[in-house]
């Protein structure tokens, strides 16, 4: 702190200068704005390293176990010195330990919502045991966030009294009055705007979390749905490839048969059946696969063969209606395809 030892006069006025001169002083040697800050308790130890870096100056000296009510005749002095802003309430934080040193604040606040805060601190021989009959001296005296220890430090080698403290500090706070509400006069609604901006971040990350989560189930069903067509589509290809293989054995079986006997009157073509018109194509592919399934279509033939393979692509989603039918003609496909290569195999066996 920059700030010079000031010597006041009986009646609490600064020597040598006016209340805005020593004010003025005091704002020139803050280049934070720490004397527009009020103090909240919740700074008392959040800002304990920036607050109590500085060099002591004592000033009050209490027992412990007497904190409050001298705070609170502290609170009283106060309020008979105050003219045009007085304290309202005063509040002592908790001992907490800094420095090898348990330290207490106390904090005042104003009818402007200015703060003036005293840190304590129990310079005994234990330090960091705090017991009621402890002595705590003030060291550390704050206007918002504004060291002002130099107003209230010891004169001439003795110990300010509570009422010429309480004087000095008023008068500086009534002379700041003004300046700190014309520099606050937004701050509640600016509190309120970065609260009201925080729950809708919180909000918006909910909800950009549950949109993944949808997008990541999305995802994995439709890889599953990839997964049951293609492996519905190998069962039909694997079915095709075995047809072929079987009706290549069996033509070169006819033609061996043909090269020994005479040959066979050609066989005349079937018409094929007159399809349903008016079915639809559901319809008619459940009526196939249900022709599979009682045996009254052979799927094991190319032409139906292809068909399946259609379905599949069409139906081969396990939540498609179809899908079951189609489970089961492909089944009594597999297991007509697996008898008939058995038969091959044990006719060329004999």
């Amino acid at each position: 702190m920059s700030l010079v030892k000031q010597f006041w006069t009986a009646d609490a006025q600064p020597e040598n200068k006016t209340l805005t001169q020593l004010l003025y002083e005091i704002r020139k040697d803050d280049k934070d704005g720490q004397i527009f800050d009020a103090v909240e308790m919740s700074d008392i130890e959040a800002f304990a390293d920036e607050i109590l870096e500085t060099p002591m100056f004592d000033a009050l000296i209490t027992p412990f176990s007497k904190l409050e009510r001298k705070m609170n005749v502290m609170l009283s002095v106060m309020k008979s010195a105050a003219q045009e802003v007085e304290p309202t309430s005063v509040t002592i934080s908790k001992p907490f330990k800094k420095y090898n040193s348990v330290q207490v604040g106390v904090v005042f606040t104003l009818s402007d919502e200015q703060t003036i805060t005293i840190f304590f601190h129990n310079p005994d021989t234990t330090p960091t045991k705090l017991s009621p009959t402890d002595d705590l001296v003030s060291w550390k005296w704050l206007l918002n966030k504004k060291d002002v220890t130099i107003i209230v430090a010891p004169e001439h080698g003795k110990d300010l009294n509570v009422r010429e403290v309480a004087r000095r500090l008023m008068k500086i706070a009534e002379k700041n009055s003004a300046a700190f509400l014309r520099q606050n006069a937004n701050l509640k609604a600016r509190k309120e705007q970065i609260e009201k901006d925080t729950k809708e971040i919180e909000d918006l990350e909910k909800e950009l979390a549950a949109v993944l989560e949808e997008i990541k189930f999305l995802e994995e069903d439709n890889a599953k749905r990839k997964e049951n067509i293609k492996n519905l589509t190998e069962k039909v290809e694997a079915e095709k490839a075995a047809q072929q293989e079987e009706q290549e054995k069996q033509a070169a079986e006819e033609q061996v048969k043909a090269e020994e006997t005479t040959p066979p009157e050609p066989e005349s073509e079937s018409e094929p059946e007159p399809k349903d018109q008016a079915a639809t194509p559901e319809n008619a592919d459940e009526e196939f696969l249900r022709g599979i399934i009682d045996g009254s279509i052979n799927g094991r033939e190319t032409d139906n063969m292809n068909r399946l393979g259609e379905i599949v692509a069409a139906h081969g989603d396990e939540a498609d209606p179809l899908y079951p039918l189609l489970d089961k003609a492909m089944a009594v496909v597999v297991a007509a395809s697996v008898a008939a290569a058995t038969k091959v195999v044990g006719g060329e066996r004999k």
